[in-house]
């Protein structure tokens, strides 16, 4: 998101430099299995009781799709794979709260479609017979994160964007009009404008601020492993489960679904492994798709999210009283990330938005009411 941001700032005209506490490669975007999502939360499963908390999410996924395409403009060679999504549900417990979930995305404008049984394996034919049917929308996709993210430098270097690797900022302070940087090494760097896109990392730089995080860092972490057959079209989530699948390419697929890597100090980027959890996730996946049980793990990772106190969205100027710094974070990250570096930059320049972003803002939480998504006419 950060790359991106500085990109999109650059394209406007302004100086911009790009600070990374280590290399592009460490960072949780690169470490994302690089999901693409334009549907409600399925693991929200009393949609009706949780309606108004999932509606302020719309939003975000309305625009999620077209903000990769038009990342695509940029980046002629992204390597975008907009080739559809499903949420599947086995039992009539799952399909009556998926339905619930397709009612309030339909009364959105959001392009859902409800598939029964047969849909669902012609579509996926190595699918387990208990599935019962799903909900699919033709805007999710996967974009390969380390080449979208050695794209979006060449791009930044081409523009004469300065990039900076191995410089960790220790602290961020107001200064003269603007901030401060202060860097692990002692040396200060003075800026107009800061946009903080550290996920997981950003509460330090909020305490620093003084400023109430609300953000909970989350290690978690997902498997590649080889199709070995199990005929995976696209990407597919299991309801009411931690299970993601997402296909990398013609002989791997990425396994996740928010899985917890083992817990480490805050300043960590990487996390330690919990083959328990691998163990389990694998399990879930070979519980759909049975063929995975043939397949043999290639790789695994683990990353830090960040998580906000109400699962929102969270971006903005850091204290709306003190315009300067701005952030974001929650949600999907990385999906988000093209849309999130289009709102930032426009931020950045004190130009309106495609939607109010009041209730996303990270002072939020000190208000005494939550407001109300309201939407911009184009």
């Amino acid at each position: 998101m950060g790359s991106l941001t500085a990109l999109r700032c650059a394209d406007q005209g302004l100086r911009c430099i790009v600070i990374e506490a280590e290399d592009y490669h460490r960072s949780a975007s690169a470490n994302s299995a690089g999901g693409i999502y334009a549907q409600l939360n399925p693991q929200m499963h009393a949609a009706q009781d949780n309606a108004g908390h999932l509606l302020e999410t719309v939003p975000f996924l309305k625009e999620t799709t077209r903000a990769w395409l038009r990342l695509k403009q940029r980046l002629p060679e992204l390597p975008l794979q907009v080739t559809g999504g499903m949420v599947v549900g086995c039992g009539d417990d799952d399909m009556h709260k998926l339905r619930e979930k397709h009612y309030l995305e339909q009364s959105c404008g959001m392009r859902t479609q409800v598939f029964d049984r047969d849909q669902v394996r012609r579509l996926s034919p190595g699918i387990s017979d208990a599935a019962s049917g799903a909900i699919y929308s033709s805007d999710e996709g996967h974009c390969a994160p380390l080449t979208t993210l050695r794209l979006a430098q060449t791009a930044l270097a081409l523009a004469g964007v300065e990039m900076r690797t191995q410089t960790a900022v220790s602290a961020i302070e107001r200064a003269n009009g603007g901030s401060c940087l202060i860097t692990s090494a002692g040396r200060e760097l003075s800026a107009g404008t800061v946009v903080l896109a550290c996920g997981a990392f950003l509460g330090r730089f909020l305490d620093g601020l003084h400023v109430t995080r609300h953000l909970t860092p989350l290690s978690i972490q997902m498997l590649a492993v080889s199709d070995s057959g199990a005929q995976i079209p696209f990407m597919t989530r299991r309801a009411g489960r931690k299970l993601s699948l997402k296909r990398v390419d013609q002989r791997r697929l990425w396994v996740g679904g928010g899985w917890a890597a083992q817990e480490t100090p805050s300043g960590s980027w990487n996390a330690p492994i919990s083959y328990e959890n691998v163990r389990a996730n694998l399990n879930e996946a070979i519980e759909l798709f049975p063929g995975l049980a043939k397949a043999r793990v290639a790789e695994i990772r683990s990353s830090r999210a960040a998580w906000t106190s109400d699962g929102l969205p969270m971006i903005g100027a850091v204290d709306s009283g003190k315009p300067g710094v701005f952030m974001a974070a929650g949600g999907n990250g990385y999906s988000l990330a093209p849309l999130y570096s289009e709102l930032l930059c426009r931020l950045v320049l004190d130009q309106p938005t495609k939607f109010e972003l009041s209730a996303y803002s990270p002072d939020r939480f000190s208000r005494n009411r939550r407001n109300n998504v309201r939407l911009v006419p184009d």
